[in-house]
């Protein structure tokens, strides 16, 4: 008796642990509003319950808060399941977001205050931590390294650092908020219906709380992006040896193109052509990687190519030039790149060194090359009215802050583009402001690409935010500008980065709406619902808009519209459209 007594207890026991002491709680992933240690959630779902495409890759949020402190947690991804088949749980990529020591996210060059910030993705949040105003890193050899000096650095190699290839236990501190995200990335090839699973908290064998999953794939492929987003990126492949951050192993280059793929963003190329048979390496790395080689190639380094700012002896600095941008086209061809070869300009000239480039930019278009170039419009550089004289000749001029379509008029009314950095730089912790101003609120103002400072943009070593550079006069200046972080073999992503990422997908959304609209009309569809919907969402403030609900509006249309395109097909019309879309998702 006394034994069924004590096991029917500790049955009771153990079930009232299992579900009991962990709240969850569903949030969006991409906002500005974080989520600290002690924040309040007060809105939230709690299950997980999505739409994607059948190409997509979304972004997903949960937060765990406990009654008392517990360790050794894991989670349990499931398969998704459906009548239609599984999504592997291989597609769901868990990592933790984690807090770390940076600066005023407000005030952001002001290094003198660190704040408990969330904002790395982890796998083992164990390589990080935090101690007194403190960030410490454990490098590849164990050691625990100092990554928050406040002082100026030169730069100089990041400490080796690699995060777990899955995800490690954690802890949950009593009434502490641990936030997760999760990369869901939708194969191509999954039909489209519902399927479900559940996220499950586990200590070991016991189930402490568990997270319903309904993900609904939906029948359509998204289409490639209106907007180019392109990213300033430094990485520069160094295989004989790397004494700075910015110089990379084939390791390092591999893991950070490979996520750049992922986040639909096509790198600027720093790689010197000096050295001819390295630069060769650097293309063929990146089209290993699944980089569209009809997209554009950026190349940023105009100074080695003889792009030079004096005029003295100008025209053997034109011949120079000449040679090597044909060079660079070359040697781009013959490793299988077709698209344009656009070559970097002086970076946020005066009006002065902006006009004296013209001659050299007109020796770039006699070989074959495109021009682009980084245009500050401030008080110390250049006025929008100073921009529009060039528009002419620059074949992209990427304006900072905010976009302006006057301007956008101006490039386009003589065949060039134009695109908008420093709205902001890299580095805010604001996911939802990289979605919103780098995305459909470019779209609403006619401009071509996305881009800003920069993918590392660091001054000192790149883990090490409390850094700083030095004027002449002794004066601290400049602060780090990062959205993901070095590794050995890739990045860390951050929050940021992730919306970012969000901001592509968005676009991605418009442009299969606004081909849907083109399939329709040559069905004698009537589009006039879906065009309303364009007109309306060209005009509007977006400012004050939920970006999921948008994304929701414009499935919505697709969906209606591609209904009544099937019901206007015949069955071989039908077969050979589905053929067309998977065909051009895939690139072919």
């Amino acid at each position: 008796m006394n034994k069924i007594y004590l096991s029917t207890l500790a049955l009771i026991l153990s079930s009232s642990f299992a579900m009991a002491g962990v709240e969850k709680f569903i949030i969006p992933a991409i906002d500005d509003t974080l989520i600290f240690e002690n924040s309040t959630i007060s809105t939230y779902q709690t299950n997980i319950d999505t739409k994607v495409a059948q190409n997509e890759t979304k972004t997903l949020s949960f937060v765990l808060k406990s009654t008392s402190n517990l360790s050794n947690l894991t989670l349990e991804i499931p398969n998704l399941t459906g009548t239609n088949g599984t999504i592997n749980a291989t597609s769901l990529d868990v990592k933790i977001v984690k807090s770390w020591y940076q600066n005023d996210n407000v005030n952001f060059n002001d290094s003198s205050k660190k704040i408990l910030t969330p904002e790395l993705l982890l796998k083992d949040e164990s390589g990080i931590k935090v101690e007194n105003g403190t960030n410490f890193l454990k490098d590849t050899s164990g050691n625990w390294i100092d990554i928050s000096q406040n002082k100026s650095e030169k730069l100089i190699k990041d400490p080796l650092f690699k995060d777990s290839d899955s995800l490690k236990s954690f802890s949950l501190g009593k009434d502490i908020n641990k936030q997760f995200f999760i990369t869901l990335k939708v194969p191509q090839n999954t039909k489209a219906g519902t399927y479900t699973g559940k996220i499950k908290v586990k200590s070991n064998a016991s189930t402490l709380a568990q997270i319903d999953v309904k993900v609904e794939v939906m029948p359509f492929l998204l289409e490639k992006s209106l907007l180019t987003h392109k990213i300033y990126y430094d990485g520069r492949y160094a295989p004989n040896g790397q004494s700075e951050a910015y110089q990379k192993t084939k390791a390092e280059i591999q893991g950070e193109f490979k996520n750049l793929v992922s986040h639909f963003t096509n790198p600027i190329i720093p790689q010197e052509i000096a050295d001819e048979n390295l630069f060769r390496e650097y293309l063929k790395l990146r089209k290993e990687a699944g980089f569209d080689t009809l997209e554009p190639l950026f190349i940023q380094n105009g100074y080695n190519i003889w792009f030079k700012e004096s005029t003295s002896n100008r025209v053997n600095e034109i011949e120079k030039l000449k040679a090597n941008v044909q060079k660079i086209i070359t040697i781009a061809r013959e490793e299988g790149f077709s698209g344009d070869v656009y070559i970097y300009g002086v970076d946020e000239p005066t009006l002065d060194k902006l006009t004296n480039q013209r001659e050299l930019w007109s020796a770039i278009h006699e070989v074959g090359g495109k021009v682009f170039c980084a245009l500050s419009i401030d008080d110390k550089h250049l006025s929008l009215n100073d921009v529009k004289a060039m528009a002419d000749i620059l074949d992209l001029g990427i304006l900072s802050s905010k976009p302006d379509k006057f301007i956008a008029d101006e490039f386009h009314k003589y065949g060039n583009k134009v695109g908008s950095y420093a709205n902001p730089q890299a580095g805010r912790i604001t996911p939802l402001t990289y979605r919103k101003n780098y995305g459909l609120k470019l779209w609403q103002q006619d401009y071509d690409l996305a881009t800003t400072w920069a993918y590392q943009g660091h001054l000192g070593t790149t883990w090490n935010v409390f850094d700083y550079a030095i004027d002449s006069n002794s004066k601290k200046i400049g602060y780090d500008e990062v959205f993901t972080y070095p590794t050995v073999n890739g990045a860390i992503d951050t929050i940021e980065w992730e919306g970012w990422r969000e901001s592509v997908t968005d676009s991605m959304y418009l442009a299969t709406l606004l081909t849907t609209i083109e399939k329709a009309k040559t069905k004698n569809i009537d589009i006039t619902n879906a065009q309303n919907f364009i007109d309306e969402l060209k005009i509007k403030d977006l400012d004050s808009e939920d970006f999921e609900s948008i994304r929701e509006d414009i499935t919505t249309q697709i969906l209606s519209l591609n209904t009544q395109i099937n019901q206007n097909s015949s069955p071989q019309e039908e077969e050979s459209g589905i053929f067309d879309t998977i065909s051009k998702a895939l690139g072919f």
